[in-house]
């Protein structure tokens, strides 16, 4: 606007503003145009036009464009990541490639023990089944079980309780620092991660895809299928359910929404790096207007005014939250946070899963040793022989 009001003064015209109600208008084929100030324009019933006119070949078929301005980019604001909790939180200090190697270790050791004392009757004898050759060494690298009877194997059992103990403070360590930090789901940068999301876009007015739209590309010419027609009474309950992106323009240091959105609404939006287009921005206008409004950019880009006059609006115009968009907040806060029940499911989990396991194996053994007494018999004259144990030892 202060552009067109320099030119108004300069080449001393009056003038009269005229608002579209159809914006740009519409190309319906190679001939015709239909509605908006292109139209206005192209049958003489204006003289010039601005409003963010990009120079394209779609517009230039139908009106003159000036020299360029500005070089506008169009970008999507998208969510930004919400903080999430894993279940599976308990495996993320290793790697899958660590983790299947500690596997395929523990197994290998196995088979290797286990062959050994098939073989050497110096062996242990525990150690000639298979399972419980495996489970004793999983106990082992974890320091959770260390039997007295190493015959033969001391110093290789030694090596692997050392390895063991290496891995576990590593693993501790490791799995102190990432639960007390918060993860977020991944960032939505590229059109190929907006579309994988299911993300809806709108404005109030269609836009002419084919201006912005790289329809050779494949992910690019899948956006107008994500196009939705939203009224200003919805852009802020689409906001909230988080399947909005909005389009606008990026200037300089700072994102304009093409749409009226409200500050609270950017709260959670970031811009996405990807950008959709970007386009040299120009006025439209009769031809004896042309040369004339040529030669006052070429002296306004010249003298700086046209950028003080953008670096003037911007500092008038753009809120905290507008600039707030290019900012990434996830991962970057510092905070600790407190550990809930959902990082440590998977713990819990493998509790109960040993504990129901131990649980029937000792079941098992009870009803293999007494087949004819039932468990709560069984029980009892344990705890009989337990009480007459503790007796004897007590007289003595």
């Amino acid at each position: 606007m202060k552009l067109f009001l320099l030119m108004a003064e300069k080449l001393n015209f009056t003038w009269i503003i005229k608002k579209s109600k159809d914006g740009y208008g519409k190309r319906y084929n190679e001939t015709v145009w239909k509605g908006g100030f292109v139209k206005l324009l192209y049958d003489n019933k204006i003289d010039i036009a601005f409003a963010g006119i990009w120079l394209n070949r779609n517009n230039y078929d139908f009106v003159h464009l000036t020299d360029p301005w500005y070089q506008v980019h169009i970008h999507f604001l998208v969510p930004r990541p919400k903080p999430i909790t894993s279940f599976w939180a308990l495996t993320r200090p290793f790697s899958v490639t660590t983790w299947i190697l500690l596997v395929l270790a523990i197994f290998l050791q196995s088979i290797c023990i286990f062959t050994h004392a098939q073989f050497n009757p110096r062996y242990p004898e525990r150690f000639r089944n298979f399972l419980i050759t495996f489970i004793e060494l999983t106990g082992r690298l974890l320091g959770s079980w260390a039997p007295k009877n190493m015959i033969s194997v001391k110093l290789q059992l030694y090596l692997w309780q050392t390895m063991g103990l290496i891995l576990v403070t590593a693993y501790s360590s490791s799995l102190a620092a990432k639960l007390t930090n918060s993860e977020y789901e991944n960032r939505i940068d590229t059109i190929k991660q907006f579309l994988e999301a299911k993300l809806i876009w709108g404005r109030k007015i269609i836009p002419s895809f084919t201006d912005f739209i790289d329809y050779e590309d494949p992910y690019s010419s899948q956006l107008p299928n994500t196009y939705k027609f939203i009224k200003t009474e919805e852009i802020h309950e689409n906001i909230v359910k988080g399947n909005l992106a909005i389009i606008g323009n990026f200037v300089g240091s700072v994102f304009f929404p093409d749409d009226e959105i409200y500050n609270m609404d950017l709260k959670n939006y970031r811009m996405m790096k990807e950008m959709i287009g970007k386009f040299y921005a120009s006025f439209v206008a009769q031809p004896w207007l042309i040369s004339p409004i040529n030669g006052m950019m070429l002296r306004l880009r010249e003298s700086g005014i046209i950028t003080f006059h953008l670096q003037d609006v911007l500092r008038r115009r753009a809120g905290f939250n507008l600039r707030e968009v290019l900012v990434e907040y996830d991962g970057k806060d510092g905070r600790l946070r407190v550990l809930t029940l959902i990082p440590l499911g998977a713990a819990f989990f493998l509790l109960l899963l040993g504990l129901s396991i131990s649980t029937l194996v000792f079941y098992l053994e009870l009803k293999y040793k007494n087949d004819s007494k039932s468990i709560r018999e069984i029980l009892r004259d344990i705890d009989q022989k337990r009480r007459s144990y503790s007796t004897t030892t007590s007289k003595k």
